[in-house]
């Protein structure tokens, strides 16, 4: 498997930037941020991508931070992504800190593997 990942080194320790909409610098975290109103979120077989953002004041492209965790300009890295996706073993949504609800927005059907990602990740 030749996937680029990032590698978080510590928990809540940002390990990438990224640019909002507005060409503003967002960071990606191992863990969610609880002050902030939402985190969008990514989690694969062995980490989790977070970005903390304000609803109201900006808010990242979801294709935006894959591009980032992911080298999708790699053909086979790309593949290898699409194939993780097609198979559910990438999760896209969102978590909200002041509620702790989470919300899944990608794969659409739910499967055992999906909430054992979920409880390792928010129930840690």
């Amino acid at each position: 498997m030749r996937l680029t990942m990032l590698s978080p080194s510590s928990e809540g320790q940002d390990i990438s930037e990224i640019r909002d909409r507005n060409g503003e610098r967002l960071k990606l975290f191992k863990r969610p941020l609880a002050y902030y109103f939402e985190n969008k979120f990514v989690i694969t077989e062995d980490r989790a991508y977070f970005v903390p953002y304000r609803r109201e004041i900006d808010w990242p492209i979801m294709r935006d931070l894959l591009m980032e965790i992911f080298d999708l300009d790699d053909p086979e890295v790309y593949k290898e992504v699409k194939d993780r996706f097609s198979e559910g073993r990438v999760i896209l949504g969102y978590y909200y800190p002041k509620t702790g609800h989470v919300t899944i927005i990608f794969p659409e059907e739910w499967s055992r593997y999906i909430e054992r990602r979920i409880e390792e990740v928010f129930i840690k």
